[in-house]
């Protein structure tokens, strides 16, 4: 039985319904709600250390159908992946001196501000990433999205200009998507 069927098809399901939405104030909150739900499924490995991102990763991978958009998806599982990627948020503010910011409380441009419906981490170097709208990317289209990358990414000395939201630039090109 694959982790899918472990967390949505149960004996009794476990429900994803998110404890609150996602904010700067909540995430961590709901980082810890996501990591309690994922210790009763026996996923012990995410200790808000950057190597549990890739459990994060093989999670959310197993959730992706090919074809499926997110307003297709079912809600719980829209409602893990919201807090996985808080948890990842969360290792950023852990590990990397990051803190949440709701998205009106950033320097960004009001049309900027329209594309982020959730909080993001305000990293010392100046970026702005979305680990939330990163996890739901990985979600809809599958292993080319992959969070692991994109903390390393973010976080590391290749890390795009500062003030950037890094969630808008490749990998390869540093070029707007």
């Amino acid at each position: 039985m694959g982790i899918f069927d472990r967390w949505l098809k149960r004996e009794r399901p476990l429900r994803f319904a998110l404890p609150c939405q996602p904010c700067a104030a909540s995430a961590p909150g709901i980082a810890d709600w996501i990591v309690d739900k994922a210790i009763d499924l026996g996923e012990t490995g995410l200790d808000y250390g950057p190597a549990s991102i890739h459990d994060v990763d093989r999670i959310i991978t197993s959730f992706h159908h090919p074809g499926l958009t997110l307003g297709e998806t079912w809600p719980e599982t829209l409602g893990a992946v919201l807090g996985f990627g808080c948890y990842v948020g969360e290792v950023m503010v852990r590990h990397d001196r990051g803190t949440w910011q709701d998205v009106d409380d950033t320097n960004l441009t009001d049309q900027l501000k329209a594309c982020f419906p959730y909080p993001l981490v305000q990293l010392p170097n100046g970026n702005l990433p979305n680990p939330i709208g990163k996890a739901l990317k990985l979600l809809e289209m599958g292993e080319g999205e992959c969070l692991e990358p994109f903390y390393w990414w973010v976080t590391g000395p290749l890390a795009p200009a500062s003030g950037t939201p890094a969630r808008h630039f490749s990998e390869d090109t540093r070029s707007p998507i």
